[in-house]
């Protein structure tokens, strides 16, 4: 799956309204060194690219802003929503935390303790270091505290909603093992084909079916469109400049506030000062 979606068109994405945002965009206003921002900005661009070769009936939306317990935007990054439309007219999201971590199939994960995961080789039967030099991977609440609070906007919505991380594979030697690991607050963890899989079980309708109003809540919330492309060529005359135009979908203020609490973190890069949080993770 992760080679052959490789030449996928994102653009043609774009164009056919079934993509808002820029994959790995919202990573640039995070607290991550480079190396991490770059590889979750490779992950998040080859789950993009999975779903587009797919050809998923979902419209995928990138680098959200997420909200406070005041259901206030903040600068708490959401990856992605996969958003969809059953025949009975239900409305489902996705919504996908996408992991690129070291190791191909020969690498699995495993919860140390419910903030901890640790790496090992299957084959080796050994523990295996990142480039920090330790086996042990931290975790955010990030998605669990996340949930709790867009809980009340999906339930105005009607969309019923999951919530995940996806292990993204990162290069050609297959995806991690990540079948008994757990993110904290009970969120499961997936690979892009049961991702996949879950979606296609549900037999959606095309996206054309969601309701505008859907669209329009999850539009408002992503934090970076990509350039529109340029408008081909025609011969129809130019609407007058008086002729009424929709409004822009506001964009939420960015604010460089905790995920959990939504306090402000003052420059703080490594713990949240007000509740502790790990921002690193």
């Amino acid at each position: 799956m992760y080679e052959a979606s490789l030449n996928a068109n994102l653009q043609q994405e774009r164009q056919l309204g079934k993509l808002y945002g820029d994959p790995g965009s919202g990573l640039d206003y995070s607290a991550f060194g480079n190396t991490a921002v770059q590889a979750g900005q490779q992950g998040e661009s080859a789950l993009a690219r999975i779903i587009a070769y797919m050809r998923l009936n979902v419209i995928s939306f990138w680098s959200l802003y997420g909200l406070n317990e005041n259901r206030q935007p903040i600068n708490a990054d959401i990856d992605c929503v996969l958003v969809g439309i059953d025949p009975q007219q239900q409305v489902h999201a996705w919504f996908v935390d996408a992991k690129n971590y070291k190791g191909g199939s020969d690498t699995k994960y495993v919860n140390l303790d419910p903030r901890n995961l640790v790496r090992m080789s299957i084959s080796r039967r050994a523990l295996i270091k990142g480039s920090d030099g330790t086996p042990v991977v931290k975790m955010s609440e990030n998605m669990a505290t996340q949930r709790d609070n867009w809980a009340s906007t999906l339930e105005t919505y009607h969309v019923a909603a999951q919530w995940m991380v996806c292990m993204v594979p990162g290069g050609h030697n297959g995806n991690p093992d990540v079948s008994e690991a757990v993110w904290p607050g009970n969120v499961r963890v997936v690979t892009p084909g049961q991702l996949v899989a879950e979606i296609q079980s549900l037999s959606l309708l095309p996206v054309d079916n969601i309701p505008p109003r859907v669209v329009r809540l999850f539009t408002s919330a992503v934090k970076q469109q990509a350039p529109a492309p340029a408008a081909p060529a025609t011969n129809t005359v130019p609407m007058p400049a008086t002729s009424p135009v929709p409004a822009p979908i506001p964009q939420p203020a960015i604010t460089n506030n905790c995920p959990k609490c939504g306090q402000p973190l003052n420059g703080q890069t490594n713990f949240c000062p007000n509740c502790g949080t790990p921002l690193n993770a």
